[in-house]
């Protein structure tokens, strides 16, 4: 039987193929292939790096240059490049901080799954859940429980570099772009690096 998530042994329903074991990571073939500079490639493959399934990335403009060695204003100017080429979409979250997709675009996502083409468009796209978040199906990082995570992260993370937790599915969307429960599970990982890093 023909396994349709792998060509060549390579898993296509992922961003990347993590190495558990060893800080390796194989990217696509096709970002050589989407007209991106070195720089847009390395950003892409950093982004990717540190992304979830879901391919989304909370972070700073400052993050990223450190994490690439380059300038913050080569990273902005990097982002719209990239936004323009269709392989990434950005959303200003609060003060530095982005919510960042990665996105593989349509004319190279013949063979794979149309939910790693467009993750946006997927059965949990942003729309679909309203009224209050059940925090019960959240996944609190730290083992934790939903409210002691929260004490600690304003205890630990100073007031200007907090995130506001939204209360319901509305506020969700309109804080943080964040319409589905893998969202804010990449939202409390973010809040969680915080909390390490304060």
């Amino acid at each position: 039987m023909t396994d349709t998530t792998r060509i060549n042994g390579v898993r296509l329903d992922k961003p990347g193929v993590k190495w558990r074991k060893s800080r390796w990571e194989q990217s696509p073939d096709w970002i050589f292939d989407a007209g991106m500079n070195p720089t847009e490639i390395a950003l892409w493959t950093f982004i990717n790096r540190r992304a979830g399934q879901d391919r989304l990335v909370y972070s700073g403009q400052a993050d990223l240059a450190k994490g690439i060695g380059c300038s913050v204003s080569t990273i902005g100017r990097t982002i719209i490049t990239m936004r323009e080429k269709g392989v990434l979409e950005y959303r200003q979250v609060k003060g530095t901080t982005n919510r960042y997709t990665l996105i593989v675009p349509p004319q190279f996502a013949d063979d794979l799954m149309p939910s790693y083409a467009q993750p946006e468009a997927t059965e949990s796209s942003i729309g679909e859940l309203t009224g209050e978040i059940d925090t019960s199906l959240l996944t609190v990082p730290g083992k934790r429980g939903f409210d002691v995570f929260m004490k600690t992260y304003e205890n630990n993370v100073t007031k200007d570099d907090r995130l506001p937790f939204p209360k319901t599915w509305e506020e969700s969307r309109e804080m943080h772009g964040a319409g589905t429960v893998k969202d804010l599970n990449t939202l409390l990982k973010y809040m969680e690096k915080q909390i390490k890093q304060s």
